[in-house]
Order: structure tokens, then sequence, then C-alpha cells
């Protein structure tokens, strides 16, 4: 995948929005795998599922690495967050206006 595609990835799953800034332009073969912190992601249908049964002895050990380390380590790159000022359209009042017939 693109350093883009990855960027799109983190932004889909909760951790705001990721811009990829690395100047990266191939396609990597990325292989991270990190804990996932609670607060940002849900767990889906699958980790429910999974947990409901006994643990397979034959799986690796979850990782203890953060999203953060995870890329430092594994990967060789650093997030960094940011604040920024965005644009955004908040829409404060709707009416329904009945239309003819």
């Amino acid at each position: 995948m693109t350093m883009a595609t990855l960027a799109r990835y983190l932004s889909g799953r909760g951790y705001g929005p990721v811009q990829d800034l690395t100047g990266l332009k191939g396609k990597y073969d990325i292989d991270l795998s990190w804990a996932p912190d609670r607060a940002f992601e849900s767990v889906g249908e699958f980790a429910r599922a999974t947990a409901a049964n006994t643990p397979n002895a034959n799986l690796p050990a979850a990782p203890e690495a953060d999203l953060f380390a995870a890329f430092r380590n594994l990967l060789g790159l650093r997030l960094e967050r940011h604040r920024e000022q965005i644009e955004v359209v908040v829409i404060d009042h709707i009416e329904r206006v009945p239309a003819e017939n």
C-alpha cells in the first residue's frame, strides 16, 4: 500500500484526520500490529465473536505497543500530533416545508 492509503486507513479507524507528509511515493508491504486504544477504536463484530470463544493457544500474544510506538519501532516512521484550524459547515436549523401536490 502507499503511505496515503495507510493515512486514509488510520483516519477511518477513528484516529482523526491523518495526513501523509512522508514524501514517499512507492507501494510498500506493511506488517504492522499494535494494541488498539479502545478510546479510538470501537469493537467490531469479529472481535466480539472472538472474545466469546476460548482463545487459541497457537496464536501469538497480543501486541503491547501503542500505535505511535508501533510506527516508530516497526516501520521507522514517526506519527506526530498537530493542531490546525479547519473549515467546518454547521447546520443549526432546518425546516421541512410541505410540497403542494
